[in-house]
């Protein structure tokens, strides 16, 4: 049953001319998917041009490098982001779709310090299990690469993980996700979807197996329960952005100025 107090994505004066079907939140995942691909394919070619072997394992040793193997990897994930959230724009467009309502700037504020404070309480909360030797963390070789080592790696580090990679997930889960699953079922199942599926589609319980992997999943999950609390209070995406941005861009800071720290 629809939810009766459908404010996500449109007012009620502005119905979209068709609404979300499941096949409209695969296609983003398939533009990741295809960019992906093409990525691949790309480099093959270079490889095939370049020496074949050698030159994919210079490229792989460049991947696992402090300097341009950080530049390498947040530029890949930009790619990766940028095709998911050309389609969702086409797509909303197509339908009649509006997730960007404008809202007052004081909320855009509430919302951008409630995410550094979340992003607070995690590592704090983080630590005491730590100090209490209920979790142990160390960090996988791939969230080592990811940590900035210079001002410029964390400006270009804050571009990728705090404004395109918020903006495009927000832009699926808290647009695309929520308003279809706000179609079929009441809010309560919607946010316990969208929250679910956010923490598990960051897969830390893969990269860190136990509980810690399931401590930070689920807190990805409850940010992600925040969020949809932000997008329904407003009828925006705007807010739940601020936060998200807010919340990545200072766990990034908090990286680089303590490196090592959960």
């Amino acid at each position: 049953m629809q939810d009766a107090l459908l404010q996500t994505a449109l007012s009620e004066d502005s119905v979209p001319s068709r609404p979300l079907r499941w096949w409209d939140l695969l296609l983003p995942l398939l533009a990741a998917c295809v960019a992906f691909a093409l990525v691949t394919a790309a480099v093959m070619v270079v490889a095939m041009g370049h020496g074949g072997a050698g030159f994919i394992e210079d490229l792989s040793r460049r991947f696992q490098t402090a300097g341009q193997g950080y530049y390498l990897n947040l530029g890949i994930m930009a790619v990766l982001y940028l095709p998911p959230m050309g389609l969702m724009f086409w797509l909303a467009r197509r339908k009649g779709l509006s997730f960007f309502a404008g809202v007052p700037g004081r909320v855009i504020g509430w919302a951008f310090g409630g995410g550094i404070l979340y992003a607070i309480a995690f590592e704090v909360v983080q630590n005491f299990l730590i100090q209490q030797k209920l979790v142990s963390y160390t960090p996988s070789p791939g969230e080592l690469l990811l940590v900035p080592h210079d001002i410029r790696q964390l400006v270009f580090g804050l571009l990728v993980a705090s404004v395109i990679g918020p903006f495009v997930e927000e832009f699926y889960f808290r647009g695309f996700l929520l308003s279809w699953c706000r179609g079929k079922m009441a809010l309560v199942w919607a946010t316990l979807i969208n929250a679910a599926l956010f923490g598990i589609i960051h897969f830390y319980f893969l990269q860190h197996p136990g509980l810690e992997g399931i401590f930070v999943t689920t807190v990805i999950g409850l940010f992600g329960a925040l969020n949809v609390w932000w997008t329904v209070r407003t009828g925006s995406l705007w807010p739940a952005f601020a936060s998200h941005a807010a919340y990545n861009g200072a766990g990034l800071i908090l990286m680089f100025l303590v490196p090592g720290s959960p």
